[in-house]
């Protein structure tokens, strides 16, 4: 029996399983009937009680290796292996993954890994705020101002010239990655979600796709390396073009171990390295 995403399973008359699927915030009363008797659960308690049991073992328990999910980028990929020249560790198997930006945070709401990092637009901030806060989740600040570019073919007639305004975006057909809600990113550049839109699933693809056709692609500043491929390049984007945020991810019981600190404090450097001015660790 379900019930408002709580699913309840009778083992035997003695005995019944209750367990939770946290999604959305929901307080009411359930009712089950087990050995003819009511057992009243109130839905807050539950979910209370639930959350505070999962997170035990994600609190307590001391890691040593590196589980992170980030939004698709190049630059994110090559300061986690510079990171990995730079301190070696023996016997540690770290896990870096990249995925859509959507994906991003149910890796953190499932605890299928402990950090993510990912970029958003600086008018979506408040939208996910609020989704951070509904999953008792923090959301810390690495770097603001992050620009973002146009991706091209190298035989693509645009590649002529310097720059890129951002009213034109919408005139051209469009490559974008699936993982991201309409109003993360083809939204901003108010792209008509009818028109001529390919959606690929990795950075890889993107790259591949966008390299041997006539379509642009909107990409943050350093998400696609194109030195190392001769069939891509990338143009500024002028005019009022948006701007976004990269964020650090984290369940808010969750403490950070020595090496995770110093593995962000390694990142924050390589974004300001690569970007500009670093933001200020709170």
């Amino acid at each position: 029996m379900a019930a408002n995403g709580i699913a309840i399973i009778v083992l035997s008359k003695k005995h019944t399983i209750i367990s939770q699927n946290l999604i959305g915030d929901f307080v009411a009363s359930i009712t089950v009937a087990v050995s003819e008797k009511k057992i009243i659960c109130t839905i807050d308690t539950i979910v209370t009680n639930t959350l505070a049991c999962s997170q035990i073992t994600l609190i307590f328990k001391k890691y040593e290796d590196l589980s992170i999910s980030v939004t698709y980028s190049s630059l994110f990929m090559k300061i986690f292996l510079a990171f990995h020249k730079e301190y070696p560790q023996e016997h540690i198997q770290d896990t870096f993954k990249e995925t859509g930006l959507n994906q991003t945070f149910q890796d953190i709401e499932e605890q299928k890994y402990r950090i993510s990092i990912f970029y958003c637009f600086q008018n979506r901030r408040i939208y996910h705020q609020a989704v951070v806060e509904q999953y008792n989740l923090d959301m810390i600040s690495l770097h603001s101002n992050v620009p973002v570019e146009i991706l091209i073919s190298s035989s693509n007639q645009l590649s002529k010239r310097m720059s890129f305004d951002a009213d034109e975006i919408k005139r051209y057909p469009i490559i974008t990655y699936e993982d991201f809600q309409y109003e993360d990113w083809l939204g901003i550049f108010s792209i008509n979600p009818n028109q001529n839109i390919t959606k690929i699933f990795d950075r890889g693809g993107l790259r591949d796709v966008t390299g041997h056709s006539d379509a642009i692609a909107v990409i943050k500043k350093g998400s696609i390396d194109t030195n190392s491929n001769n069939n891509c390049m990338t143009l500024p984007i002028v005019g009022d073009a948006p701007l976004l945020d990269i964020y650090m991810l984290k369940q808010k019981q969750y403490q950070l171990s020595s090496r995770e600190r110093d593995f962000l404090e390694f990142f924050k450097r390589g974004l300001s390295d690569y970007y500009g001015i670093m933001d200020k660790i709170h």
